[in-house]
């Protein structure tokens, strides 16, 4: 369990670009030939980038994603789809119970 931690622990920072540029070449090199590592980045990556369009960050945080993020095409790309995706999300509840209020409303 410490060392699942500790390896959340490094590709979170890796991913916040707090890593040395010999610690992120080594960890890259490990996540291209360990689909599980490669696995675990996407889901952290998932994970971060979803409490940031949440605002669930610390401001610290919150201000690394933007630097790692919004200077990369691909990567603003990716920010910008997990804000929209949080949205629909977040707002399908809502539309849901409305749509239930008016079916019930409208079988009275």
């Amino acid at each position: 369990m410490k060392q699942t931690q500790d390896s959340e622990g490094l590709i979170e920072r890796y991913l916040l670009g707090e890593l040395s540029a010999a610690e992120r070449a080594a960890l890259e090199n490990e996540y291209l030939v360990d689909k599980a590592k490669y696995d675990q980045v996407c889901r952290l990556e998932d994970d971060i980038l979803d409490r940031y369009a949440r605002g669930a960050l610390s401001p610290v945080n919150r201000e690394r994603v933007e630097r790692q993020y919004l200077t990369n095409p691909w990567r603003r790309r990716h920010l910008e789809f997990a804000k929209a995706f949080t949205q629909v999300i977040d707002e399908e509840p809502t539309a849901r119970s409305a749509a239930k209020r008016s079916t019930v409303a409208s079988l009275r």
